[in-house]
Order: structure tokens, then sequence, then C-alpha cells
């Protein structure tokens, strides 16, 4: 089984382009992704960008399980 291709940190840089006026295609076009993926990852990480809002960890097996630790942002 692939692993991913993007790290959460690069999946919120493309996305970030986005509100730097540039239109989804032509995002999506510079980083090799599809719409669709553009869209979903739109969606998984739209709570990103607030405060309180669940953060990604690797977990003990190197990245192959996903950790959401909620609140650490809040505790700092």
């Amino acid at each position: 089984m692939r692993g991913a291709k993007f790290t959460p940190a690069q999946i919120a840089a493309i996305l970030d382009d986005r509100k730097s006026g540039l239109t989804v295609t032509e995002v999506c076009r510079r980083h090799g992704v599809s719409v669709g993926t553009f869209y979903g990852w739109q969606q998984k990480y739209a709570a990103a960008s607030r405060v309180d809002a669940p953060v990604f960890r690797s977990g003990a097996l190197g990245g192959k399980t996903k950790n959401w630790v909620i609140g650490i942002t809040a505790s700092r």
C-alpha cells in the first residue's frame, strides 16, 4: 500500500495558496493534485485554521497511523 504523497503541513500550504487569490484549477495544476482531492482536503482540514482544532501528529508506527490530539493547541 502506498503512503501519503503530501504531509498535513504541505496540504495546509496548498490550501493557503487558494487564499492568495489563485483559482482552484490553478492551485491544483501547480501542485499536481485533482480538483476533487483539493475539495476533499478543504473539507477535512477546514477546522485546522481554528485555534481549538485537532492537531495531526504521527503515531508510534512512523506515520502509518493517525492520532488526533484534541485541545493541544488550546493548552499552549
